[in-house]
């Protein structure tokens, strides 16, 4: 009787054995795979961790002036918390503002503009470097915003003279996103109660100084008028009292 020899074959057990053997083994490739993936984005996610910091503060400086004896020194720094890497960038500013006091009543009156076109001011900084140095302005005593609209206004480490047109101002109206949106509407000058600049940053942080020194009003005859000599924080204009203050704003929590 003639017999056959099967080589190479293997029973049905052996092949599901191995198989299965294979499945595990790609398993396993598949697994290091996204563990290696999820692994790096935790500690992309672990290293950024920037806290909250903040500093904004004013005060009179002997040792560097443009005119008279002193000047308004201004300090600031705006770091946005940011805690994932995935989470969008807040926005933060610290700002410089020169407003009008309230009345011993309690209620805010503001100074009258309208006879003049535009506010000087000496300046100069510690960097050339500054992400956005905005002029604003503000009416009412709810003060509605208004924005230069040649911003942002370069401030170098010489000092230099400024000239801000105030019929350069327009409205800064903000959405339920907290965006601004420039639009052509002038502000009222009657009833100005704040004017100043912003530095603004959008996730990394920015610090440094500004000193400014001798603002004045300038006429449609271009006559000017002192409105601060920053010899002191405090002055008076038009009867007011009107004070420099400092501070910072942020979006989100």
């Amino acid at each position: 009787m003639q017999s056959y020899r099967r080589t190479g074959s293997m029973s049905v057990t052996e092949r599901n054995k191995k198989l299965q053997k294979l499945i595990k083994a790609f398993q396993g490739f598949l697994g290091g795979i996204l563990g290696g993936i999820i692994s790096a984005l935790m500690i992309h996610i672990i290293i950024i961790d920037q806290p909250f910091d903040v500093v904004s503060r004013i005060m009179i400086d002997s040792n560097d002036w443009m005119h008279g004896e002193n000047s308004l020194r201004w300090e600031f720094k705006a770091q946005p918390e940011r805690k994932y890497l995935f989470r969008p960038k807040r926005l933060m500013w610290c700002y410089i503002h020169l407003e009008v006091r309230p009345n011993s009543d309690g209620n805010l009156s503001g100074i009258d503009l309208r006879k003049f076109n535009g506010l000087k001011f000496f300046a100069r900084s510690t960097s050339e470097s500054f992400p956005v140095t905005e002029f604003n302005l503000f009416v009412g005593p709810s003060y509605i915003q208004y924005q230069y609209v040649k911003t942002p206004i370069i401030i170098s480490t010489k000092w230099q003279e400024f000239y801000i047109n105030l019929k350069e101002f327009v409205s800064a109206p903000w959405d339920k996103k907290y965006r601004a949106h420039l639009v052509s509407k002038e502000p009222y000058l009657s009833n100005v109660t704040a004017f100043g600049m912003d530095i603004k940053t959008r996730g990394a942080p920015v610090y440094g100084k500004i000193w400014i020194d001798y603002i004045r009003l300038v006429d449609h005859e271009n006559k000017e008028t002192l409105i601060s000599d920053c010899e002191n924080l405090t002055s008076s204009f038009q009867n007011k009292i009107i004070i420099w203050k400092s501070g910072y704003g942020k979006l989100g929590k």
